[in-house]
């Protein structure tokens, strides 16, 4: 009795190892895999660079969607933002490119954003900053820029459960 129990609790042991060995393995292989060719390594091509400036954007994009925005946050992340595109252009890359233009509308919005919300007190506080990231919109738009719609929209709950309705 008790080897027989002994040899089930074996077995259970070694059928719970494998797929520990199988998930172990393949976490290796996405380590590797995310190592070699991920943008955090090396920030040397403007391929690694693209998907990195359409996340903080989007990050800008996320706080611009709130319901209570903080007056100008993400203030290191547009820091981030401008490293990115100042990368991109030392590399090589074109301002036309649809994810830097959508960028920058997204800057845009964020300027727009804090000029309607902010007292006068803060805009003045913040003018070189905000006249800073205007700047830099000007400085990478594409003249052959078609709009992207970064930023965001308002709507209602209303609203959106009546286009979810839509087939």
């Amino acid at each position: 009795m008790f080897l027989r129990t002994l040899k089930s609790k074996i077995g259970y042991f070694i059928r719970q190892i494998r797929p520990l060995k199988q998930h172990l393995a393949n976490t290796a292989y996405d380590f590797a895999r995310f190592r070699n060719y991920s943008a955090y390594r090396e920030q040397n091509e403007i391929d690694k660079l693209i998907p990195l400036l359409q996340w903080y954007t989007h990050i800008i994009e996320k706080g611009l969607s709130l319901e209570k925005t903080r007056l100008f946050f993400g203030k290191a992340v547009i820091a981030d933002i401008e490293h990115f595109l100042m990368h991109i252009e030392k590399l090589g890359g074109k301002k036309n490119v649809p994810e830097i233009q959508c960028c920058l509308d997204v800057l845009t919005a964020y300027v727009l954003f804090n000029q309607t919300h902010a007292s006068e007190e803060l805009l003045k506080e913040n003018e070189t900053y905000l006249e800073h990231i205007s700047g830099l919109v000007k400085k990478y738009r594409s003249s052959e820029h078609t709009i992207c719609k970064g930023g965001t929209l308002t709507f209602t709950r209303s609203k959106y459960m009546d286009d979810a309705r839509q087939p």
